[in-house]
């Protein structure tokens, strides 16, 4: 369970807020929208604290809201099976989900857990409807979030399927690279949080493999790596494009 609610009694200050739309800026989604929307959703949302390996909410349980994560760490699974869990996405201060469940009105699809402890804003379905009623053209730019998830995950489905160990990882880099900035920033360098096991979790290779190929893509100039931590120079190299030079 979650550690605390803030609910109604809780007023966030000037300075909370534009703390959490200063990190929240770091999504290129959030950024683009509407200053009026982000401020409507800045003050109709609450924050959560989660302790280490808490779960904020589960697969196949009606939705809490649209999250973001404000401080700390965050994995995104399901369960392919009664036993194997299948990491999607790890992401930090600045990554949203959860939005599918919402936009749907059905339950969630993923598990949701704090891989450290975190501090998660969440805009409940509840205040989701409401500024929408009171303001429909709104609903697109909220829906795009899901829409370029959808096309990401329809991606690496082929991905998986079709692609070698090499090739795979190449695309999932490349991909959680532009959930961060978007296309039209690809020459923009990107730090992503995540350790190799999660990257061989996420490729369904084993460890030893995501090493010798990262190394592989740091002699190429695609990546460098950091402790638990990957910056990402050449999204374009990575999906085996030339770099785009804006021209």
């Amino acid at each position: 369970m979650p550690l605390a609610w803030p609910g109604d009694n809780m007023k966030k200050t000037k300075t909370n807020t534009e703390h959490s739309r200063a990190v929240l800026r770091q999504s290129t989604w959030f950024k683009t929208l509407p200053a009026e929307l982000q401020d409507q959703i800045l003050t109709s949302s609450a924050q959560r604290q989660y302790g280490k390996d808490e779960i904020i909410f589960r697969e196949d349980q009606p939705a809490i809201g649209i999250c973001a994560v404000i401080a700390g760490e965050v994995a995104i699974s399901r369960m392919a099976g009664a036993e194997n869990e299948c990491l999607l996405h790890v992401g930090g201060p600045g990554m949203w989900f959860g939005e599918v469940a919402v936009l749907s009105g059905r339950d969630t699809a993923v598990t949701a857990r704090a891989l450290t402890e975190a501090k998660i804003l969440v805009l409940p379905p509840a205040e989701f409807e409401r500024i929408v009623e009171q303001e429909p053209r709104y609903y697109r730019p909220l829906a795009m979030l899901a829409l370029q998830r959808s096309q990401i995950m329809l991606r690496n489905i082929a991905g998986s399927q079709n692609l070698s160990p090499e090739q795979y990882l190449r695309l999932r880099l490349a991909d959680l690279a532009e959930m961060w900035i978007g296309d039209s920033q690809r020459d923009t360098e990107v730090e992503v949080s995540l350790s190799q096991s999660q990257l061989a979790q996420m490729i369904g290779a084993s460890r030893q493999t995501v090493n010798a190929l990262l190394k592989k893509l740091e002699s190429d100039g695609l990546i460098r790596t950091k402790f638990r931590k990957l910056v990402i120079s050449d999204i374009d190299g990575l999906r085996g494009e030339r770099r785009r030079t804006g021209l």
